[in-house]
């Protein structure tokens, strides 16, 4: 139904836009499912075939870890401590560099992320966030299509329901990624500041390493998980089609 503007334009009433949203929301879906789910596996199966995830990027992402270690390795050349005196001397030497550090504000204050990591997590972040948005359209799409509660006959309900709950799992993961990327740069500032305030400590420079190659690993976890989602939803919907877009017909036309 059409209103009628204050300078006479006619303009539609809230309601037929709302239908349009919902019909244009179903049309991206089928396209969606039927072309673009199948591409984007194979496309994340390229991904993965890339060099950032090939040994020669991991021993990167190493090399500029061990960079920041040599450098703060370098910066103390005390012997280990043998008695008590040396002991002594080496506490009063920290705290008299810890106290220089906080009031030389001439010496550098600023570390700069792992590179090679961050390159790969900027690579990463947009196929996450288009998988959390496809997911979340499908499923407000699956939600309109759910019909009224009536007795009997809730076969196609279940099966709706059922496979509204995997896209809302999906959905999540992907947010849960993105607070696992912020995680990890959490727990490397303060590694990288424990470096910096104890440079003589090796095993926190060895965790630094290993905080690397960690999230190397997880974000190639997570790049094949974003492929399996898509090739399960695309299965799961494709073969319960029928059910999906008409649950109490059983004249359903297929999409394919």
């Amino acid at each position: 139904m059409a209103v009628e503007a204050g300078d006479g334009r006619k303009e539609e009433s809230a309601e037929t836009q709302l239908l349009e949203f919902t019909d244009s929301s179903a049309e991206r879906v089928l396209k969606l499912i039927k072309e673009e789910f199948p591409k984007k596996v194979i496309e994340m199966n390229k991904f993965l075939n890339s060099d950032f995830f090939k040994a020669k990027w991991l021993d990167e992402v190493k090399a500029e870890s061990n960079v920041l270690n040599s450098k703060q390795a370098s910066q103390t050349n005390e012997q280990p401590a043998t008695n008590h005196e040396t002991r002594g001397k080496r506490k009063r030497l920290t705290s008299d560099q810890d106290t220089s550090m906080n009031m030389n504000h001439s010496q550098p204050t600023e570390m700069s992320s792992n590179k090679s990591l961050k390159e790969l997590i900027a690579a990463m972040k947009p196929r996450i966030t288009k998988l959390v948005e496809e997911t979340n359209l499908i499923k407000i799409w699956i939600l309109l299509m759910i019909p009224k509660i009536e007795d009997g006959n809730n076969f196609g309900v279940s099966v709706q329901e059922e496979i509204l709950e995997e896209v809302r799992a999906v959905e999540q993961e992907g947010a849960v990624y993105f607070d696992e990327i912020s995680k990890y740069h959490s727990t490397r500032a303060k590694i990288v500041s424990k470096i910096f305030k104890y440079p003589f400590i090796e095993d926190y420079r060895d965790t630094l390493t290993e905080i690397d190659e960690k999230e190397w690993l997880h974000l190639q976890l997570v790049c094949k998980e974003v492929r399996n989602h898509y090739n399960v939803l695309f299965d799961l919907i494709t073969k319960n089609w029928e059910k999906l877009i008409c649950p109490r017909s059983s004249n359903a036309d297929t999409m394919f």
